[in-house]
């Protein structure tokens, strides 16, 4: 007995409500009855609630990805039919994707049943130009709808943010939950319970605190969740905790509805009232940079990383991890790639080379003229992401005129991935720049974890990535700012101050440290009290085992 697969879709979470899944339900129940020789294959009973056709999101992460995936790899047998409500149940994208899409399925010996037609597409369909006609008229028809209906809904917002922008006209009484719109419309009202509790885990993650623990920490202080419609007390969790952290609603964007599911629509700066500043909201995302996500950060001092995914192997160029760190001991720094037996580079101690980079380098940058160069690479970027653009759209006006899609698809996606490159660089770039205002680490104390927490900020602001020469105990340093320092000694403090002054008046901003210069040691004063204590404890302990 041949099998029926089937696909239910719809795109909005309002249609959930409604009665699309029973329409789309009865419709299938309707043809088994009438075609009692398939029956309906109950594993392979695919749905997508709430997912985007038009975007090619069901396509991609949904269900029909999954059937996709089956079809390609074999699972299905020739001869199966997929049922679905109609061609645009199943894609909404131009005529091109959606068409292929098509295609693969017949070429697989696969069915294809719309019901609302009763039209049946096989493998002998790919040479029926009449039939894959239609289904293609179909497939366009679908996705003009799609696109007429994005436009129409950017078109909306963008009114209301042109009216938010120039008058401050809020649109509509929807917000985000630590605000109310006052009775009469003309403005936000700050729900003070969950301004206090947004602005107490954004305190608690710059102490270093894991989102994990935030979560916790905030349910024994007895704290409710921050929603509009059931506040919990002693509800949050992780994901409760990660969400709000990354908000940008916090600084005052208001971010359109992931429901709208429309391309183009852009945030609006300043339509709500800020409850946290941006240099501890951008703070709070550089503390992601460099991060795997796996460990939570420990309430030891020592057991965190200044250079947390910026201190690399010179050799393998993959990430130094801590080896033998605790509570009282700095460890050394070793390559990750070591115990996989994929590098053979020794370890490092970890504080003569912490020691050396802060006191010399760290303790110096506000000699380097770190802000010198922002315009530069900002406008640097702009001009390579316009670049990019223009070539992207000669390259759509090309593949119009010369209708030779296919060829033009493999560049299209090269260059959609260098534009998302770039823009990412220059968000990046402002997130660095927006998430602290100092220079130097020298204010803070290496014993206190929160102290540590905003060194880790102000090191990823200001180094772009260190190289680190275990076997010659150097590194190659590159700022932000296009400085590079090559060959930095790492086993004794230099006179950072010396060549900080004469590396600010290079043309090419870089330097290279000889053997000479590297034996030039920082005068002893400038060594604080808790490097002298941590000096002296690591050399009255025994001596750490060879790795």
């Amino acid at each position: 007995m041949p099998t029926a697969i089937s696909y239910i879709r719809f795109s909005s979470q309002q249609q959930s409500s409604g009665d699309s899944t029973k329409r789309q339900s009865k419709l299938i129940a309707q043809w088994l009855k009438n075609n009692p020789e398939y029956h309906l294959d109950e594993q392979l009973c695919f749905q997508d609630l709430g997912i985007s056709g038009y975007s090619g999101a069901n396509a991609t992460k949904g269900a029909f990805s999954e059937f996709l995936s089956a079809v390609e790899k074999g699972y299905i047998q020739e001869g199966s039919v997929l049922l679905v409500e109609s061609l645009d149940r199943v894609s909404r994208q131009d005529i091109d994707i959606a068409g292929e899409q098509l295609r693969k399925i017949l070429r697989a010996g696969v069915e294809v049943v719309t019901l609302t037609d009763n039209s049946w597409y096989t493998k002998a369909s790919l040479k029926d130009s009449l039939s894959m006609i239609k289904a293609l008229l179909v497939m366009e028809r679908a996705h003009e709808e799609s696109e007429i209906k994005s436009k129409r809904l950017r078109s909306v917002w963008a009114e209301k943010r042109l009216k938010a922008e120039q008058t401050g006209k809020i649109m509509s009484k929807r917000c985000v939950a630590w605000l109310r719109v006052s009775e009469d419309r003309s403005h936000f009202e700050l729900i003070p319970e969950h301004v206090r509790a947004v602005r107490r885990i954004f305190q608690l993650r710059l102490e270093g605190m894991a989102h994990a623990r935030i979560a916790k920490q905030m349910n024994i202080e007895g704290f409710s969740t921050v929603n509009q419609y059931k506040s919990v007390k002693g509800g949050f969790s992780q994901t409760s905790v990660t969400e709000l952290l990354s908000n940008r609603s916090v600084i005052g964007y208001k971010i359109p509805s992931k429901s709208m599911a429309v391309k183009g629509v852009q945030e609006i700066p300043n339509y709500y009232p800020a409850i946290i500043t941006e240099q501890e909201f951008y703070a709070v995302q550089q503390l992601k940079q460099g991060g795997t996500g796996r460990k939570p950060s420990s309430d030891k001092p020592l057991l965190t990383n200044l250079f947390k995914g910026i201190i690399r192997c010179s050799e393998c160029h993959h990430v130094m991890i801590l080896s033998g760190a605790s509570a009282k001991r700095h460890g050394n720094y070793r390559c990750s790639m070591v115990k996989a037996g994929r590098c053979h580079t020794k370890g490092l101690s970890r504080l003569k080379t912490d020691t050396a980079l802060i006191q010399g380098l760290l303790y110096n940058t506000n000699r380097l003229n770190l802000q010198s160069p922002t315009d530069t690479v900002t406008g640097h970027l702009q001009t390579e992401l316009t670049e990019l653009t223009k070539r992207k759209e000669n390259l759509l006006k090309l593949a119009e005129l010369s209708g030779d899609i296919e060829s033009s698809a493999v560049r299209l996606k090269e260059l959609n991935k260098q534009i998302a490159s770039v823009q990412g660089e220059i968000a990046n770039h402002h997130q660095r720049e927006s998430s602290t205002h100092l220079e130097t680490i020298q204010h803070l104390d290496m014993t206190v974890k929160k102290d540590r927490v905003e060194a880790q900020i102000i090191i990823k602001r200001v180094i772009k990535s260190i190289m680190l020469n275990t076997a010659k105990a150097t590194c190659d340093i590159t700022l932000h700012n296009g400085i590079k320092l090559n060959n930095y000694p790492l086993s004794h403090v230099i006179d950072g101050a010396r060549f900080s002054d004469i590396v600010s008046l290079l043309e090419d901003k870089e330097f290279t440290f000889s053997d000479n210069e590297t034996s030039i040691p920082a005068p002893i004063h400038t060594a604080p009290e808790w490097v002298q204590e941590a000096i002296a404890h690591e050399a009255n302990r025994k001596p750490p085992e060879p790795l």
